[in-house]
């Protein structure tokens, strides 16, 4: 009886799927980050909070729904469609990152120990920067171009 998950058909998946499950992974992240702060924001961030016309949740919605459109765009659409899908997932990302820099940075100056929430802030910003050069594309795997090949 032959293996229904081979490693080669685990693979073939792992890369056709991978970016949209990257995606959807910070998608509900971002959407969980703002029901968090709809009612409350924590003193540490009451200053962004006035200083942004937006409300800090809303831009937290804004990243999680344009994420969210970006992987429900099929990956066999037409190009101009999965190029759309592609700018909504890093349009999505980049909010999700200037947002991780400015929670990073508000809690490293809080006293005594908001560097313990920065920190953790500070490792999520780097983990988004790393996971949007793959959300960004349509397969996790790209055929490697070797110029005069080499």
């Amino acid at each position: 009886m032959p293996n229904r998950w081979s490693r080669a058909k685990v693979s073939g998946y792992v890369e056709r799927y991978l970016p949209r499950l990257l995606a959807v992974a910070w998608a509900a992240w971002a959407a969980a980050t703002a029901v968090a702060y709809v009612h409350l924001v924590p003193k540490q961030l009451e200053a962004v909070d006035g200083a942004i016309a937006t409300p800090v949740w809303l831009l937290w919605a804004v990243a999680a729904v344009a994420l969210l459109l970006g992987v429900l765009v099929p990956s066999r659409a037409s190009d101009r469609a999965t190029d759309w899908a592609s700018w909504l997932r890093i349009i999505g990302m980049m909010i999700v990152t200037a947002e991780l820099v400015i929670w990073s940075v508000a809690f490293f100056v809080d006293e005594p120990r908001g560097w313990v929430s920065g920190k953790n802030y500070a490792m999520l910003l780097v983990n988004a920067l790393f996971s949007t050069w793959m959300i960004a594309r349509e397969r996790a795997r790209v055929k490697r171009v070797v110029p005069y090949g080499h």
